[in-house]
C-alpha cells in the first residue's frame, strides 16, 4: 500500500484555517504528500511524523517507523 491521505474536515479558529484528515502508510513506505487544502502551512501535525516540509498547501512528511503499516490522522494549521 503507499502513502495515502484525504481531508476530511476544515474548520476556522481565530484568524487561522485549520483543516483535519487521515493518512495510511504501508510496510516500506517512508512517508508521502498531504495535500491540506490551504494556501500556506504554518503548523502540522500527523501522529507518526518524523519530519515534514510544507510547499505552498502540500506537506511532505518522512514517518519515524518506514517498515511499519500505520494509519492516522493529520492536522494542519494556516491559510
Amino acid at each position: 500500500m503507499a502513502f495515502t491521505s484525504t481531508l476530511t474536515e476544515r474548520t476556522v479558529m481565530g484568524n487561522k484555517r485549520v483543516n483535519y484528515g487521515t493518512f495510511g502508510q504501508g510496510n516500506g513506505d517512508t512517508g508521502g504528500n498531504v495535500v491540506t487544502g490551504l494556501k500556506s502551512v504554518e503548523a502540522f501535525f500527523l501522529n507518526g511524523a518524523g519530519s515534514w516540509t510544507a510547499s505552498g498547501g502540500t506537506v511532505t512528511a518522512t514517518t519515524a517507523d518506514p517498515g511499519a503499516t500505520i494509519v492516522g490522522s493529520w492536522m494542519a494549521i494556516g491559510y
